[in-house]
């Protein structure tokens, strides 16, 4: 399962690398300009940045999430801070794979080098995915709610808005289904991955601790990207109320998980954008605030996720 995906990460063709860069590079000068650039600047310098240190805090809680999420999904122990680094590392190796796949790959290889057997280890990460599936849909229920008890339910999507999530989603997905390791690992991991999750419920069913890991785990992800995302609006005086803001990542979120891009590129930032201009958040501070919670949980983390990696490698984890 693990060992192609890897070695496709350790090699990081340039040309891989390009593409990303240059995608990456068409989204956002897409997202700022359908914000108004002028709008954009003005609300990144009128930005407390000193929500930066709580979205980075947030952020950093997510890992310590996957990490429980990734414990209580096997039956046996794990070293908590090898398994905190290998949080680090799938981030980084997501960079370089379609939807999640160098995540998988990561966390199936720990284990395989922890004594896991490859079968097992396919399963656990299964579950530790549909366990997050299952508490983010959960916490999306649980937000519609809260904001459907409020006054307040206006959603308004501008025809620029969903123009430009049209135009992102049906880019990066051809881009993405165009690469032949998109098809391959979808079709040979992830439908396999998912299916033998169901047989490790009922191991995990009969340890109250691990079931309590495995939960807490995503409860703790879900929230701690949300809070994160929240905080980024609150920098740049968004003023939206937080059962909105909820709704608006939850859902934006969901949808770009669709899109098998690598790192969520594109999918994730256009959906975002679409979602607070919304709930009435106008284009500048909604542009603003999406830069500022991918750079808090998507781009700054590359960098401690390379040593993570490499260090992994170096002792072995990997």
């Amino acid at each position: 399962m693990s060992t192609d995906l890897l070695d496709e990460v350790k090699r990081l063709h340039v040309g891989s690398l390009l593409l990303f860069g240059f995608v990456a590079l068409l989204v956002y000068l897409s997202v700022v300009s359908v914000g108004g650039l002028a709008a954009v600047g003005s609300a990144l310098q009128s930005a407390d940045y000193w929500w930066v240190l709580v979205i980075l805090t947030l952020s950093a809680a997510t890992y310590v999430g996957a990490a429980l999420q990734l414990s209580g999904s096997a039956v046996g122990s794990l070293p908590p801070l090898l398994t905190l680094s290998a949080q680090f590392a799938s981030s980084f190796a997501n960079l370089f794979a379609p939807a999640g796949a160098g995540g998988y790959a990561v966390n199936g290889r720990f284990l395989e080098q922890r004594g896991f057997e490859s079968a097992i280890a396919v399963a656990a990460v299964g579950l530790m995915t549909v366990v997050g599936v299952t508490v983010h849909a959960a916490a999306t229920l649980v937000f519609i709610l809260w904001v459907g008890s409020t006054e307040d339910t206006s959603f308004d999507l501008p025809t620029d808005a969903l123009v430009l999530v049209i135009v992102v989603f049906v880019g990066v997905a051809g881009v993405s289904l165009a690469l032949r390791s998109t098809r391959r690992w979808i079709l040979r991991t992830l439908v396999p991955a998912v299916g033998r999750s169901l047989h490790a419920v009922k191991d995990v069913a009969a340890r109250p601790s691990k079931l309590t890991a495995l939960f807490g785990g995503a409860v703790l992800v879900t929230l701690g990207n949300l809070g994160a995302f929240a905080a980024a609006v609150a920098a740049v005086g968004g003023g939206a109320a937080f059962p909105q803001i909820g709704v608006a990542y939850l859902l934006g979120t969901a949808a770009a998980a669709a899109v098998p891009a690598p790192g969520g590129i594109g999918a994730t930032e256009a959906a975002l954008y679409a979602g607070l201009v919304a709930i009435g958040i106008d284009g500048g501070s909604a542009v603003s605030a999406v830069l500022l919670f991918r750079l808090g949980t998507f781009w700054l983390p590359i960098l401690p996720g390379w040593i993570a990696y490499r260090h992994l490698r170096h002792v072995g984890a990997l």
